[in-house]
């Protein structure tokens, strides 16, 4: 019964701390997209992570995964916040059909 306490307890401390991380991610995007900024996103979740690990409650297991999980999504939210508005916008496909019908 010790083995299956143990893989119950490991199995639980994932599981929560993936479904707390990622919600974490979910808050930090849309803050930042309410914010029109996407590049803020992985700014505050870093911020937050740092904050979270620098306090007393470092010593929690569950919040040491929660953070490492949160680095990785704040590395997610960068590719995904870097690559959004940047790119120039394309105005001659429009352009070139609206001389099209005249």
């Amino acid at each position: 019964m010790g083995i299956a306490s143990i893989l119950a307890d490991g199995l639980g401390l994932m599981i929560g701390s993936l479904i707390a991380a990622a919600l974490m991610t979910l808050a930090a995007w849309w803050l930042a997209d309410r914010a029109h900024r996407p590049w803020l996103a992985p700014v505050m979740l870093a911020a937050v992570v740092a904050g979270v690990l620098i306090s007393p409650l470092e010593a929690s297991l569950f919040v040491r995964m929660v953070s490492v999980f949160g680095l990785v999504g704040a590395g997610l939210l960068w590719f995904v916040g870097h690559g959004t508005g940047n790119a120039p916008v394309e105005h001659e496909a429009a352009g070139s059909f609206l001389q099209a019908e005249r």
